[in-house]
């Protein structure tokens, strides 16, 4: 809606909830457990 106010409703899956977050990286790839690993090693 563009030219006046209308209430939207949407059914939400919040199933797809982690699987969207992967699709749609809004913080850069450090959010990404598939792209950044992190490991230290303590010699």
């Amino acid at each position: 809606m563009w030219d006046k106010e209308e209430i939207i409703y949407a059914d939400l899956d919040m199933q797809k909830v982690p699987a969207s977050r992967m699709e749609h990286d809004v913080c850069g790839h450090y959010a990404r457990p598939d792209v950044l690993k992190l490991s230290v090693e303590d010699k």
